[in-house]
């Protein structure tokens, strides 16, 4: 089914990002909240896609924040 998000979060002040590939069930809403009270500005990358692309946008999107100097830090669990 076509119904997985990719988020991006992102604090430019400390250029760290962290990003997620879910379904809005799988309580989006609340990593979103999370992430915010972290600093993280977040950004919705794109929507309706199956789990693969999403999947594999988060690896390349991952792949270039990486790139361009940025830390990729893992969220910590809700």
């Amino acid at each position: 089914m076509n119904d997985h998000y990719v988020m991006l979060y992102l604090n430019q002040a400390s250029t760290e990002f962290t990003i997620t590939a879910r379904k809005k069930s799988a309580r989006l809403p609340q990593v979103t909240r999370q992430a915010k009270l972290l600093g993280y500005k977040p950004i919705l990358l794109a929507h309706r896609l199956t789990k693969v692309s999403a999947e594999s946008m988060k690896r390349m999107i991952c792949s270039a924040y990486a790139n361009a100097g940025y830390t990729y830090n893992t969220r910590p669990p809700l």
